[in-house]
């Protein structure tokens, strides 16, 4: 499951090169991913919700420990 493997150590930085990535690739010209076929921005939008949800499980255990 996603969020499993979002949780791991380090992928905050893993979502966040791919996000550019697919900016890049979006402004480029390409609108579509050529290993996947799903649209760039859609997979932009995805990795930025990973981080996000990321960072607010951390904000909830701290709020927990409070």
């Amino acid at each position: 499951n996603w969020k499993t493997f979002v949780s791991k150590n380090d992928n905050e930085k893993r979502y966040l090169s791919a996000c550019i990535r697919h900016i890049s690739d979006y402004q480029k010209g390409n609108n579509n991913d050529d290993e996947t076929g799903e649209q760039h921005l859609s997979h932009a939008i995805c990795c930025l919700l990973f981080v996000l949800w990321k960072e607010n499980e951390k904000l909830c255990r701290l709020k927990r420990r409070d």
